[in-house]
């Protein structure tokens, strides 16, 4: 099933207990045919705890040399190349490690993977509450032939680690059945004027 979200706001996509996340398409990083997560927010008893950007990819590209050969040095973990991370706020995560946020109630791993987007590294976010384990992760627009494109629309993905059916609420839940639709949810599988496609969930 297809959807499209409104650009440029975060939208509840998952919600149990306590916990819950939304995601936010930059209207810079649709086009007429796709859109693409850029930023995520994670939120604890209604606290911002975590928001996870994807860098631009313009930027990437211009920094991806130094930072490749930055990242074994120090004792605080790898340098990010393709997330920014702010916790609490007003924290900048800027490498990789364990992150304990919202007074200890939420874990934040962030880890570097081998496998590379041009010339940098996938890196990924496990957002561990009591509520939900949801693992964010950055990704480059596959559909483009040419590297300088699909890195131009360097991006965020995002999938469900440990949720309860019977208990979640949400954008994503109503798509996938198991929560009674909203008039909001309706709202984006109405494929916009102009375009072809969209997320598929």
């Amino acid at each position: 099933m297809q959807v499209w979200f409104p650009p440029d706001e975060f939208v509840e996509l998952l919600a149990q207990g306590d916990s819950a996340i939304f995601g936010k398409c930059a209207s810079h990083m649709s086009t007429q045919d796709h859109q693409w997560f850029t930023d995520f927010l994670f939120r604890f008893e209604g606290r911002d705890v975590v928001r996870i950007s994807a860098r631009k990819g313009s930027d990437l590209l211009a920094a991806a040399a130094p930072a490749v050969n930055a990242q074994s040095e120090g004792d605080d973990g790898k340098a990010l190349q393709t997330l920014s991370l702010v916790v609490d706020g007003r924290t900048h995560i800027n490498n990789t490690g364990t992150v304990s946020a919202c007074d200890s109630d939420v874990t934040l791993m962030v880890s570097q993977h081998k496998a590379r987007i041009g010339p940098a590294h996938k890196e990924a976010v496990l957002i561990e509450s009591r509520d939900l384990s949801i693992k964010v992760f950055s990704a480059a627009a596959s559909k483009f032939k040419f590297e300088e494109d699909r890195l131009r629309f360097l991006h965020l993905d995002m999938s469900v680690i440990r949720m309860e059916a019977g208990k979640v609420t949400g954008a994503l839940p109503e798509v996938w059945g198991l929560v009674e639709m909203s008039k909001a949810t309706e709202a984006i599988l109405k494929k916009p004027m102009g375009t072809e496609d969209a997320f598929q969930v």
